[in-house]
């Protein structure tokens, strides 16, 4: 990986929209579980509005229940395709506790459990008035509650974890998933928001690799801005290219993990322990990446702010939820495949050299 020699930094920084990688895929891991029988998307939302779709050709679906704490993006564009959403209060950041659904659904709802962060596994018990349980593995791919899943139904965004442009897949745990083929149906107008992505990615690489000088940050990140605005405003479950499917079968089953647990253990032998925030406990489990909790908001924005002047680029997840409890403000810091432990050394350098500016203090 091109490096700046003087920030002892990767060029693009820690973090953001993944870019052109070759040979990564070299690593592989027996996934069979989740590809014996699956569907491959343009995006998770389209993955899950398949299985909706899908479940509602059989009988009626009643209602369809979100977590409250969740993507507000997938949130809105779910409420613009389906006019029977309602919520259920979860804690996101404590995998214990039973929550029972029986309650408050019928056999007649759908239920979408979230695997928060990778290190939720969700014990489900069959009753005869339990919902249809979808299990949302987007920040859990390949972890033991994807894999192992007890779920009736699963999808993922896989552009969460791996380089490609754009993807989802939804899969049945021990079953067959039908191919109803009727219900997506090809778009001209959605195929751009792919090149634009695939675009985007090989701008990245070239201002890393230092192949063309011309090209600048603002390039590559108005590309992945469109993108998402794109993603965003359009609503239809659109059949997939083969030659993109083909793109995301070279990584499907990648093993993503290793990096990331070698990263993370890195990480907690060499972060200071700090009052101001609090590392969210993996339990030995591989998490989506490096979960920093706050109490305070300003606390939070000026720990967001420090690391985006170091060139670390962390992922909200998510704004707009509001959750009561000590400590609900979250950034995740990417550890993925793209960085070494010289890449994980400077950035435990630079949390342990944090300190929140004094007017945040009380």
């Amino acid at each position: 990986m091109t490096e700046n020699k003087q920030s002892k930094v990767p060029l693009a920084g820690i973090g953001s929209f993944f870019h052109t990688e070759e040979g990564m895929e070299a690593c592989k891991m027996d996934i069979s579980a989740i590809t014996h029988n699956h569907q491959l998307y343009y995006t998770g939302r389209q993955a899950l509005l398949y299985l909706i779709k899908m479940l509602s050709e059989s009988a009626p679906i009643n209602l369809i229940w979100l977590p409250e704490y969740y993507c507000k993006h997938v949130t809105a564009w779910l409420e613009e395709n389906l006019d029977n959403i309602a919520y259920y209060n979860i804690n996101p950041f404590e995998q214990e506790g039973t929550l029972n659904f029986e309650e408050m659904a019928s056999p007649n709802d759908i239920v979408i459990l979230n695997n928060y962060w990778g290190i939720f596994e969700y014990e489900i018990e069959r009753k005869a008035n339990s919902p249809i349980y979808i299990e949302d593995h987007t920040h859990g791919w390949l972890s033991q509650g994807c894999m192992n899943s007890k779920a009736d139904y699963c999808f993922a965004s896989l552009r969460k974890s791996l380089p490609i442009p754009l993807g989802g897949i939804c899969w049945k745990p021990n079953g067959e998933l039908p191919n109803l083929e009727h219900l997506a149906q090809e778009d001209p107008d959605f195929y751009p928001i792919w090149e634009q992505s695939e675009r985007a990615m090989a701008l990245k690489s070239g201002y890393i690799e230092g192949i063309d000088t011309d090209i600048e940050r603002e390039d590559f990140l108005q590309l992945f801005s469109a993108t998402e605005a794109g993603l965003n405003a359009n609503f239809n479950l659109v059949v997939m290219k083969e030659e993109h499917k083909a793109i995301i079968g070279k990584y499907l089953d990648t093993n993503i993990l290793d990096h990331k647990k070698r990263n993370r253990q890195f990480l907690s032998k060499n972060l200071n322990p700090n009052s101001h925030f609090k590392i969210l406990d993996h339990h030995s489990k591989t998490t989506f990446g490096l979960q920093v909790l706050f109490q305070e908001e300003q606390t939070y924005l000026d720990f967001r702010d420090y690391l985006i002047q170091h060139q670390i680029y962390p992922s909200t997840l998510w704004p707009g939820n509001k959750k009561e409890g000590l400590w609900h403000h979250m950034l995740n810091i990417h550890i993925d495949f793209r960085y070494s432990l010289e890449d994980m050394a400077y950035l435990a350098s630079c949390i342990n050299n944090w300190k929140p500016q004094k007017r945040y203090l009380n």
